[in-house]
C-alpha cells in the first residue's frame, strides 16, 4: 500500500473519531436537560448495543460460532451497563 495515501486514510479516521467523539458530549449535555443519568446511561447503552448486535450477525460466519458471539456479547453488555450504574 501507498504510505502516503496510508497516511491520509489514517488522518481522516482520526479526524472522524474526534468528530464523533465531540459531538458525543454535546449530545450528552443536551440529553441530560431531559432525562436522569440512570435513563440516559441505559438508552446509550441500549442503542449502542443495538447497533453492534447487527455487526456480530454479519461478520460472524457460522451458525453455532454466531450464537456464541451474540450470547458473549450481550453478558458484556450487561456487565458494562451494571458496571455503569453502580
Amino acid at each position: 500500500m501507498n504510505t502516503v495515501s496510508h497516511k491520509y486514510r489514517q488522518s481522516a479516521l482520526l479526524l472522524l473519531t474526534a468528530a464523533i467523539w465531540g459531538s458525543a458530549f454535546v449530545a450528552q449535555q443536551t440529553g441530560m436537560d431531559y432525562v436522569g443519568p440512570f435513563t440516559f446511561n441505559a438508552a446509550r447503552n441500549l442503542l449502542g448495543g443495538l447497533t453492534l448486535l447487527p455487526l456480530i450477525v454479519f461478520f460472524s460466519l457460522s451458525s453455532t460460532r454466531r450464537i456464541s458471539i451474540i450470547c458473549s456479547s450481550v453478558v458484556d453488555w450487561l456487565a458494562v451497563f451494571t458496571s455503569i450504574m453502580f
